[in-house]
């Protein structure tokens, strides 16, 4: 029995050696971090990605995670990060967790050499065990993630074209013009559309510059994700000879290739089928135009009735003659004549007061709103457009019953002006002479 007996303790020995040897290996607790990079060398502003691992197995972390020792946004700027979702690995009896942090546009913004070692910081759960029944207690655990080094480089001088965006990666870009066939002054808008990898937050935006037949606004951004960008600009053909748009040219610097790139879409062909070209007319050209809704007599020449500025100001300067002959005349007795000194003074007064009424004339001329151009009476409020069209840009209302004066017509169309502003309105209402 003896034999049997030793024989039985031995082999529980051995088992409980065994369990107790695979329990401690099954709930041995391990926690580390590392760092990578999917780039070490680059330009200035050129983007990478800064990737951060966390493994553990045997313990519960909570929601703790702190990045600490981070480099100087001002030289190194990892951007914002995006938090992708844990992963569980079987290895035997044990659950290996990984959970991973990205940055995908870190970008130095000066050259040099810098070395990247932070630390994060993560809450370690621990159940611990109370009358109550128990409860978790978190303690903070530090990982050091190993350093990485990275080179930057000066973006190269040579060969660097003037037009340079500040762009840096690989895109590509596609240009519409909507409408093609249009009327001058009808809107254009140009959608420019650039799809790639690289950094555009802070570079220049691809625009158009048509020429000065044109009225070009500035380019704004309508979408924006991390691999497109869609920016729309206004344009304005201001005649019926603005038919074409120059090309876009978009420069970027390729750090794959080492070279500055330009992409280029155009020129943009435009259509007028039945353009109209606003010209000036004269007053006497006003009454025949069948589009405006006045009479042959309607809009008349208003030097015909009323005195010009320059009229106004001879007359001026007339009356101040007389009124210093007069005044000399009181002021010599009998028949003594004026001293020189006085005579010099009194001519003095006499042009100060003759350029002081000028100038009130003048500026009551132009707050009249009356420079000799036809006036009419606007029975009906309108919107006064930068351009005869209906779809273009509205510049500023005028009320009924406005006074304004005409300066060019076009089919359909008169340009006014009042208060110093100017517009097209559309002549399909009524309209009056305007009263003295």
């Amino acid at each position: 029995m003896k034999p049997i007996a030793t024989c039985i303790l031995f082999l529980l020995a051995v088992t409980g050696s065994f369990l107790a040897s695979a329990t401690a290996q099954i709930t041995k607790p391990t926690i580390h971090a590392t760092m990578a990079t999917s780039k070490t060398t680059v330009y200035v502003n050129e983007p990478f990605e800064v990737t951060v691992s966390i493994y553990w197995k045997g313990i519960k972390l909570g929601n703790k995670r702190d990045l600490l020792d981070l480099p100087n946004p001002d030289i190194v700027d990892l951007g914002s990060y995006g938090e992708l979702p844990i992963k569980r690995v079987t290895e035997g009896r044990q659950t290996r967790h990984i959970q991973q942090f990205k940055w995908r546009n870190a970008k130095a913004s000066s050259p040099g050499s810098f070395t990247i070692a932070p630390t994060m910081n993560v809450d370690v759960l621990r159940w611990v065990r109370s009358i109550m029944g128990g409860t978790w207690q978190a303690t903070i655990h530090s990982l050091q993630l190993n350093p990485i080094t990275i080179e930057v480089k000066a973006l190269p001088k040579e060969g660097k074209p003037a037009n340079f965006t500040g762009s840096i990666g690989s895109f590509s870009l596609h240009s519409t013009i909507t409408p093609n066939s249009l009327q001058p002054g009808d809107l254009v808008t140009a959608t420019m559309t650039v799809t790639g990898e690289g950094h555009l937050e802070d570079a220049d935006l691809p625009r158009l510059s048509p020429g000065r037949s044109f009225r070009a606004y500035d380019p704004k951004i309508t979408e924006r994700d991390p691999e497109r960008v869609v920016i729309k600009q206004i344009i304005i053909p201001q005649t019926g000879e603005a038919n074409e748009i120059a090309p876009l040219l978009f420069t970027f610097f390729d750090p794959v290739r080492h070279a500055y790139e330009t992409l280029t879409n155009g020129p943009f062909e435009l259509s007028f089928p039945e353009a109209i070209v606003p010209q000036p007319t004269t007053d006497r050209q006003l009454a025949p135009q069948s589009d405006i809704a006045c009479p042959d007599t309607s809009i008349e020449s208003a030097t015909s009735r009323e005195i010009s500025p320059l009229g106004w100001a001879g007359i001026a300067i007339v009356l101040c003659m007389v009124a210093g002959i007069v005044i000399s005349l009181a002021l010599c007795k009998g028949n003594a004549p004026l001293s020189p000194s006085r005579q010099r003074l009194f001519a003095s007064l006499l042009l100060v007061l003759a350029l002081a009424i000028t100038c009130c004339i003048f500026n009551a001329a132009r707050k009249s709103e009356f420079l000799g151009n036809p006036r009419i009476i606007l029975e009906a409020s309108r919107v006064a457009r930068i351009a005869p069209a209906q779809s273009a840009m509205a510049s500023f209302e005028v009320p009924s019953g406005a006074r304004v004066a005409v300066c060019e017509v076009a089919a359909g169309w008169i340009k006014i002006e009042i208060g110093g502003k100017r517009g097209w309105v559309p002549a399909d209402k009524p309209v009056k002479p305007r009263g003295p």
